[in-house]
């Protein structure tokens, strides 16, 4: 809900409904939509540089910083970088295909923290590109009152086939 890409006409709309879900008085406070649509409001909020709206709604979710990156919204992801130059070069040559899972965390300015690769097939060969990748991965900007981690944990899945790089 009022979370996704969106062109620039869509954000007064998407803030009303916003409005309309955090103001509703039969829906209660704890309740997950409500608080997704309260730190929504307060990313809106810090996004137009207003701090003091964006202090009052993640106040309003009853949340911890902590609490609110292990179960807020995910940032959206906004560049996942040069994917072609991440490629090992001798792996394509050789016409190795993979894939990997990272793991990082994610700052409120949205780039990736500590990350480390989880799972990859084959063993090691994509291991160093996944890494560069990590570090390349950019998400949409989080406010968050205490500390700059938006998101703990975050994963993400990398394919690397050589039929899409064939020179």
């Amino acid at each position: 809900m009022a979370y996704r890409r969106q062109p620039a006409t869509r954000v007064a709309a998407d803030a009303a409904l916003l409005t309309a879900v955090t103001t509703a008085s039969d829906l209660p406070s704890t309740r997950p939509v409500k608080v997704a649509a309260l730190l929504q409001q307060a990313n809106m909020a810090a996004k137009r540089g207003d701090l003091a709206t964006a202090q009052a709604m993640f106040q309003k979710t009853g949340l911890t910083s902590r609490q609110c990156a292990f179960l807020g919204l995910k940032p959206a992801m906004r560049s996942s970088g040069n994917v072609n130059a991440a490629y090992p070069t001798e792996a394509l040559a050789m016409g190795f295909e993979g894939w990997l899972r990272s793991e990082f965390d994610v700052s409120t300015d949205g780039k990736t923290i500590k990350p480390h690769i989880v799972v990859a097939y084959p063993a090691f060969v994509f291991d160093d590109a996944g890494m560069k990748m990590s570090h390349g991965f950019r998400f949409a900007a989080s406010y968050r009152p205490e500390d700059g981690v938006a998101c703990t944990a975050s994963q993400q899945s990398v394919i690397f086939r050589s039929s899409l790089y064939a020179r």
